[in-house]
């Protein structure tokens, strides 16, 4: 299984998210996705659950969850948030612990703009980086997370 992680596309589509994401059996995007045709070009290439970020003020984007469990099969939970609305400092071991009690293999979060994999305690934690910074440092990225045997492997794939 590969999943395809994304965040912060600022309403941007990136030429080469297709390329990047081809193959995935679906699509999580973590928030501030700014216009809701990022979400259905992504629907071309896979299934897609996204939350919704700080920056998804549009009407369209309102219906989106702040955070949420995607189910991707009976053993692979993964829990999905933007992250804005926590301390940037411990921020990853806060989401952990916001989801620890749902039984997450996984958490996918965004809104800090840089790639990050770490795993706290049993749960792989990744923010697969922005696809558009308004800083303009950050080199855009989106992440595939695979399953492997009974293990989950993080690749972040830079978009040139």
């Amino acid at each position: 299984m590969r999943i395809g992680l994304i965040s912060d596309t600022h309403s941007e589509w990136h030429p080469a998210i297709a390329e990047a994401l081809a193959g995935v059996n679906i699509i999580l995007h973590a928030g501030d996705i700014g216009d809701l045709s990022v979400l259905q070009r992504l629907e071309t290439t896979a299934p897609v659950y996204a939350v919704r970020g700080n920056c998804d003020h549009r009407y369209e984007l309102t219906h989106l969850p702040r955070s949420r469990i995607v189910e991707i099969t009976p053993h692979l939970r993964i829990g999905l948030v933007h992250g804005d609305q926590y301390p940037l400092d411990e921020l990853e071991e806060t989401l952990v612990r916001c989801f620890q009690d749902q039984n997450v293999h996984a958490v996918v979060f965004g809104h800090t703009h840089r790639p990050l994999h770490t795993l706290i305690g049993p749960i792989v934690v990744v923010n697969p980086g922005a696809v558009h910074c308004y800083s303009r440092q950050a080199l855009p990225t989106v992440a595939i997370l695979e399953t492997l045997g009974h293990g989950l492997s993080v690749v972040f794939c830079p978009l040139s």
